[in-house]
């Protein structure tokens, strides 16, 4: 197996920044999936997840692999999301920022960077992270998650208003209640033995109705979800998503997308039961 990516462009090089930096709180954990056309960046936490689908093409001027065999072309790594944004936070002024897979005392996924220097020769820094090459036997863990049906499809307010109001709501309970309905209403909640408080934003626009549950007979379908993970979500604002989607499936699950020109991230948070 091999890999192999470049670039020389800064902006793409903050832009991946910013990506890593949604989830690399996650999980201490993450998959790095590789084939041909696509990157994905798959973070399971519990029984919540991401999703992330990344166009080479968009960041790299150079990119090259070749996967376990002709017929699976691809490649799984197993690495620390964390180590991954601090060799990219190391970038930020770099000339150039090579990516590959080496093979040192174990597998790694080596970052080679060029910054500049008052010397003729810019200043080399080189970051090995550990992988571990997940074996084809267990590729099937790590497919894209299906669609899930709904009762409702919302777009959500902007992620930087929600961040405000959840950090807050962090402080009265470990669970959020996220609800939404056809009229357009999104509604954050939080319960404690000494108060609730509830955030309503309205006139938000409603999407896909002709794939939603018919048979929902719940005007506010709603969904009890751990706020820790409701809140690593809203760090999407640093990458200035065009649009977010919420989906809820009342009393199982939220599914929401991320959607940016270069990546699009889908999020999985089941309910949780009381």
């Amino acid at each position: 197996m091999k890999f192999r990516a470049r670039t020389t462009e800064i902006a793409r090089i903050h832009t991946l920044t910013k990506i890593i930096g949604v989830i690399h709180k996650m999980n201490k954990t993450a998959i790095l999936r590789l084939n041909a056309d696509k990157m994905h960046l798959i973070v399971k936490n519990g029984a919540s997840s991401v999703w992330t689908d990344l166009d080479p093409s968009n960041f790299f001027d150079e990119y090259n692999m070749e996967g376990l065999t002709e017929e699976f072309n691809e490649i799984y790594l197993e690495l620390n999301p964390e180590n991954v944004f601090k060799a990219l936070k190391s970038a930020q002024t770099a000339k150039w920022l090579k990516l590959k897979l080496t093979k040192k005392q174990c597998p790694c996924l080596t970052f080679e960077i060029e910054l500049p220097s008052v010397m003729l020769t810019g200043r080399l820094v080189t970051h090995d992270i550990p992988v571990t090459v997940i074996p084809r036997r267990l590729w099937e863990e790590f497919e894209e998650p299906e669609m899930i049906s709904f009762d409702v499809s919302i777009a959500m307010p902007p992620l930087k208003s929600l961040k405000n109001v959840v950090d807050r709501m962090r402080n009265i309970s470990s669970y959020l209640i996220v609800s939404a309905n056809r009229d357009g209403n999104f509604k954050l909640g939080v319960e404690s033995d000494m108060v609730s408080v509830t955030t309503h934003f309205a006139d938000l626009q409603v999407l896909n109705e002709e794939l939603a549950n018919e048979n929902n007979n719940n005007n506010n379908p709603q969904v009890r979800a751990d706020i820790k993970h409701f809140a690593h979500i809203l760090n999407g604002y640093q990458i200035n998503p065009n649009r977010v989607v919420c989906n809820i499936l009342n009393d199982k699950m939220l599914q929401i997308f991320i959607l940016h020109d270069q990546v699009t991230f889908q999020f999985y948070i089941p309910a949780v039961t009381t």
